[in-house]
């Protein structure tokens, strides 16, 4: 009867330390999936820099519904590089300074890359 409690008592000791381990690993994930997550986002960007000419970005300017900024874009000779540099950026000031201080605009534009990632399409609208 002892060793039926002696063996019960290890393996709940046992048990308690996997679950502290398990517990351990998860709270490591739990602080490395946001970086991770950031990480893959820019390498998604990225890949889509160098398939986008300066016209191709007014393409998916027009496509978004943002032709007020097209110009703009152009003038400045933003491609698929320059973009994707501008939307890693952690604040907005060079969408600000090209004219797209709105929120919105700025959402529609990530948006939109995005989804040329996602779907391997420069045009997102069927024409």
């Amino acid at each position: 009867r002892r060793d039926a409690a002696e063996q019960t008592r290890v393996a709940r000791v046992a048990a308690q330390a996997a679950a502290d381990e398990e517990r351990k690993a998860r709270e490591e994930l739990e602080l490395v999936r946001p970086r991770a997550a950031e990480l893959s986002r820019k390498l998604a960007l990225r890949d889509v820099a160098g398939s986008l000419s300066v016209e191709d970005v007014r393409d998916v300017l027009l496509d978004a519904g943002l032709a007020k900024h097209a110009d703009s874009f152009e003038a400045n000779e933003i491609d698929g590089f320059v973009l994707s540099e501008m939307l890693d950026d952690t604040d907005d000031v060079p969408l600000e300074r090209l004219g797209m201080g709105d929120a919105a605009d700025q959402q529609k534009l990530r948006h939109a890359v995005r989804m040329i990632g996602a779907c391997g399409q420069l045009h997102l609208t069927q024409t």
